[in-house]
């Protein structure tokens, strides 16, 4: 018979960080094409609660949101989570003005992006207190919630701007959190980025000759570029904090308090290999902004358990500084056709963006059954003349909710949100996404005109996000099993003690008239004068109470004493 070994809650943190590495594969492998600029949000629980989740985070995503929260958790916790975004963007090219001489008039289908469903944005999350009170540490594996990957026809109608993107960008993160309970928490998030892949596809034209063409023609001089490249080193941190003043009433922060300096560097691949040399390569620099996000959450107790929420509503404010984020610079080296590649500047001209968000919990079935919902308005990066489709980011807002079921330590959370973005429309006077001449750049040598406006026309997007999230609360899940195993008696419970038995009196013999005197015998000389208790039997101390079990001892004694002569 094999015996079966019991798994002790001391080996927990040891098993969950064995789940965390098989899912730290897993999550690489399944994100190698999530990235770019975020939409929220990450997580089921913030994406039902609208993205309000600064100062609620309740799972081990706070280390993204505010590593403080961490603390509050406790125990040894595993969280997988999953989103699938669909994403419905398309290019509407406005047809071709006057300017444009015999090309005059030229309309153009609509461009659709053709991968609906982004399914791959899987993040893994692991932490534990070790034994120490009021502390918590973490890891997690993730990347940013956004669409990484784009693919629009070859030589269609927005093929200046992008016919292709496949972007992974990775952060392998390390939490730390302590706090004071129910008064005070504060933690930090180190991150390693890395970005081990980058393609960005579009059409160029390597004309050297100053005249423009508007139209994509894969016979003509134009080719498709296709940069391929990698960083795997970045650095940044997150801090975050949170306070409660109030037993009702909590405030928290949290966010990037480092930018992300990428400088991917790789090769330029075209369909027209005969025209470019073998030893092309280019380099890239663009920056990912610090973030702030803070809020106020108000609490509303349980009745009669005021270290339970019946339900929160909170409000946040989320800043992110892309105004730094005002060009991609290309820096190239080799030669198309024999001419050296000039380096590019894709202009994007960003601004700041400011986001409010507001959603809350509601707690049932003695808390195994959790509802939420929430929404938040953004405004956009992108300004209206340098609108693109590698990144689209509009005035947009969003609503969202879910629920999340729990028991014995397990929990299942189910999100969903949608996103609603602001149409764009450019036109060829304002437009400022321009086509590339990596050659006979523009406006240099275009005759001084600044180029074929690529953005000139209409943009169209919305994004419908479903979240789900698995956790496990190992310290629960354990201890529950141990105490309830199927197959082992429950332990014994102790019998009460017998009350103390209530004394009996007991009455004492009647005198006994003596018999006249015989002469006595010598044996007779000998009689007791005091009756002997049996062997082994205890004599009552004099005065003492008799109680009811000495009975039988007495009855015993009797014959004796009325045979006793005077």
């Amino acid at each position: 018979m094999t015996r079966r070994r019991r798994f002790h809650p001391s080996l927990a943190p040891r098993a969950a960080f064995a789940v965390l590495g098989l899912t730290g594969a897993l999550t690489i492998a399944a994100d190698a094409h999530a990235g770019g600029f975020e939409i929220p949000d990450l997580g089921a629980r913030s994406l039902g609660r609208g993205g309000a989740y600064a100062v609620g985070a309740a799972d081990l995503t706070a280390l993204h949101y505010n590593p403080g929260k961490l603390a509050a958790l406790g125990g040894t916790r595993f969280l997988y989570t999953h989103n699938l975004v669909w994403h419905d963007t398309a290019f509407q090219r406005a047809t071709l003005s006057d300017v444009w001489g015999d090309d005059a008039g030229t309309s153009f289908p609509l461009a659709e992006n053709a991968n609906k469903l982004f399914p791959l944005g899987a993040a893994a999350f692991l932490g534990s207190d070790f034994g120490l009170k009021n502390w918590m540490f973490a890891a997690g594996i993730y990347g940013p919630n956004s669409v990484g990957r784009h693919e629009y026809p070859d030589y269609g109608p927005q093929s200046f701007l992008l016919t292709k993107m496949d972007v992974l960008l990775i952060y392998y993160s390390l939490a730390v959190a302590w706090q004071l309970p129910k008064k005070f928490g504060v933690g930090i998030t180190l991150q390693y980025v890395d970005l081990p892949s980058m393609q960005y596809a579009l059409v160029a034209d390597s004309t050297v000759t100053p005249g423009l063409n508007p139209i994509p023609d894969a016979s003509s001089t134009q080719l498709i570029t296709d940069l391929n490249m990698k960083d795997r080193v970045g650095f940044t941190s997150i801090i975050g904090l949170w306070g409660r003043p109030h037993r009702r009433v909590e405030i928290g922060a949290g966010g990037r308090v480092i930018p992300i300096n990428m400088n991917p560097k790789g090769t330029v691949d075209t369909d027209k290999e005969t025209l470019v040399s073998d030893d092309v390569t280019a380099s890239m620099t663009f920056t990912l902004p610090v973030q702030l996000r803070g809020g106020l959450r108000y609490l509303h107790p349980l009745k009669g358990d005021p270290d339970r929420e019946r339900f929160d509503i909170e409000l946040d404010l989320f800043w992110e500084n892309w105004g730094t984020l005002d060009a991609y610079y290309i820096d190239f080296e080799g030669a198309i056709n024999g001419q050296p590649i000039q380096d590019q500047v894709i202009e994007k001209n960003w601004r700041d963006t400011f986001s409010v968000r507001l959603g809350g919990d509601v707690n049932l079935l003695d808390g195994h059954l959790t509802l939420r919902g929430g929404g938040f308005f953004e405004t956009g990066a992108s300004q209206p003349d340098y609108a693109h489709l590698d990144f689209p980011s509009y005035n947009r807002g969003g609503v969202g909710g879910g629920v999340t079921g729990s028991f014995r330590g397990v929990s299942l959370t189910v999100g969903f949100m949608h996103i609603f973005q602001q149409r764009q429309e450019v036109t060829e006077q304002f437009g400022k996404g321009f086509q590339i001449r990596p050659i006979a750049p523009c406006p240099e040598r275009c005759g001084e005109l600044s180029g074929v406006p690529a953005n000139a026309g209409v943009f169209t997007s919305r994004f419908d996000t479903l979240g789900l999230s698995l956790g496990f609360h190992f310290n629960e899940l354990i201890g529950k099993r141990k105490r309830g195993k199927r197959g082992e008696p429950e332990p014994a419970q102790p019998e009460p003690a017998p009350a103390p038995a209530q004394p009996t009196p007991v009455t004492a013999p009647a005198p006994v008239e003596p018999a006249p005197a015989e002469p006595a015998s010598p044996a007779d000389a000998t009689a007791p004068t005091e009756a002997s208790p049996a062997d082994g039997a205890e004599v009552p101390e004099p005065g003492a109470s008799t109680t009811s079990t000495e009975t039988p001892q007495l009855a015993r004694l009797a014959p004796r004493l009325s045979g006793l002569r005077l």
